[in-house]
């Protein structure tokens, strides 16, 4: 037991040690990796010696696609997550995926029918980023997105425009 509180502190510390010393952003994304639209959180580690850093994201998107009939219902949930490396100070590399679950209803009361799928679409992109002042920044990606599922599978370029606004 003490050995697991023990670690669990190291890691609390290291965590909390990487996180004060290092710039967070919350961001808008239209289109990019979170499908049409997403909510994120960046997340862009020390800089290294050469200036570049790795960073990470995570966000959320919730999109309700149509309607199946007159009463059926589709709402997506998409759950982007990538890590990137930058080029300078202008340019990055990314590597990604996004795991998305829809939910689909048809028919009213005891008749209705509900399904559930998951797929995941994974990403590589290459983009421009761009410093507005001291706490904003602007992204413009192109991702090549994969997408493996059932029945088939398929590749697609995808665009991508971030704003984001430092949190700390």
């Amino acid at each position: 037991m003490r050995k697991i509180f023990f670690t669990c502190t190291i890691l609390f510390a290291l965590c909390y040690q990487s996180f004060s010393q290092n710039k967070s952003f919350i961001a808008v994304e239209l289109l990019g990796h979170g499908g049409f639209y997403s909510l994120s959180y960046l997340h862009e580690m020390k800089k290294m010696d050469n200036g570049n850093f790795f960073g990470f994201r995570g966000g959320l998107s919730l999109m309700s696609v149509g309607h199946r009939g007159i009463h059926g219902r589709t709402v997506d949930v998409f759950l982007p997550l990538s890590t990137y490396y930058t080029l300078g100070k202008r340019w990055e590399l990314g590597l990604g995926l996004t795991p998305y679950i829809r939910f689909e209803s048809f028919g009213e009361g005891a008749t209705s029918e509900k399904e559930r799928t998951f797929d995941v679409i994974s990403f590589t992109s290459f983009g421009y980023r761009k410093d507005l002042g001291e706490n904003w920044l602007f992204k413009a990606s192109l991702s090549t997105a994969w997408y493996i599922g059932r029945p088939l599978s398929y590749m697609f370029p995808w665009p991508g425009v971030m704003f984001a606004r430092r949190i700390k």
